[in-house]
């Protein structure tokens, strides 16, 4: 390869904000991706000043440790003022369909909330909300009789803005 490095490439590595890039117009323009359903099947378009690798990256910068491309409106378009860099949790509870976990009583955002509040493992929590009574322990030697007296999950849907 000679000269300057195209579209996030140096070399033959390419960039993760690069790789994000291309996923992102994979989802929304190829009909043989396998969440082209999800995405292009329900009218979701990446803007015409994105489908420029260097527009995207000029509007995102850097893609921050540990977060994802997150479109703030699940209904709307990968455009500049839809998109922002997310953590996972933020990502998770903005999903189009989402659950809210209620444990004993008390309502969490994420059975991953719920497990660390309760010190089980996720398994546990998803096996409760489905009426096992089968619990998994993360230290084995710890006995969960009694810790989970009722769960169940509840699943939202988001609605159009």
């Amino acid at each position: 390869m000679s000269g300057k490095p195209k579209h996030g490439q140096a070399g033959r590595t390419r960039t993760i904000e690069y790789s994000t890039w291309a996923w992102m117009k994979r989802r929304c323009l190829s009909r043989s991706h396998s969440s082209y359903k999800n995405y292009g099947g329900r009218g979701i378009m990446v803007c015409a000043r994105w489908m420029k690798f260097e527009n995207f990256y000029a509007d995102m910068g850097k893609k921050p440790n540990g977060m994802s491309l997150d479109r703030i409106d699940n209904n709307g378009h990968y455009n500049p003022s839809n998109c922002r860099w997310a953590t996972k949790k933020e990502n998770d509870q903005n999903r189009r369909i989402c659950y809210r976990w209620t444990v004993n009583g008390v309502v969490y955002a994420t059975s991953k909330e719920a497990a660390i509040a309760l010190n089980v493992s996720e398994n546990s929590i998803a096996a409760w909300a489905k009426g096992s009574r089968n619990y998994f322990s993360r230290n084995p030697r710890r006995s969960l009789a009694g810790i989970i007296q009722s769960a169940s999950r509840e699943r939202l849907y988001k609605e159009s803005k």
